[in-house]
């Protein structure tokens, strides 16, 4: 299976975003350290998404980076009090994916976090009213 460089990949779906004028309306997300760098060298003003579905721990993540993104978006399970208070110091927006029980979705809205990642979005609690 062919796969491009990070360095050609980046700039394949820069290319994209730029023609359909996306650039500044729209974020990268991606698990790939690789990806979030090359990113953020071929295009500094772009928000990033780090997203993570490990158990490593907020800091051994967050050292995979030479940056600090714009958004932390970790697996929900992965998300507490002490997460939602390390990525609030570290200045970031805190977006977990994909929560599609609106039980979990109004425990991760008490706990503080900024969006959810749902395949379902009419099931986040408020969102009917």
């Amino acid at each position: 299976m062919y796969q491009p460089s990070p360095d050609r990949y980046v700039s394949l779906v820069l290319a994209e975003m730029a023609r359909l004028e996306l650039l500044d309306r729209a974020n990268v997300q991606s698990f790939d350290s690789r990806i979030m760098e090359e990113v953020r060298r071929q295009a500094p003003g772009v928000r990033l998404a780090w997203l993570v579905g490990n158990e490593d721990g907020f800091d051994a993540n967050m050292a995979r980076l030479s940056f600090v993104p714009d958004i932390y978006s970790p697996h929900h399970g992965l998300v507490d009090s002490t997460l939602v208070e390390a990525v609030r110091a570290r200045g970031m927006t805190l977006i977990p994916w994909t929560i599609n029980d609106p039980i979990r979705m109004k425990e991760l809205i008490d706990l503080g976090v900024d969006g959810i990642i749902t395949d379902y979005p009419d099931r986040v609690p408020g969102s009917s009213e």
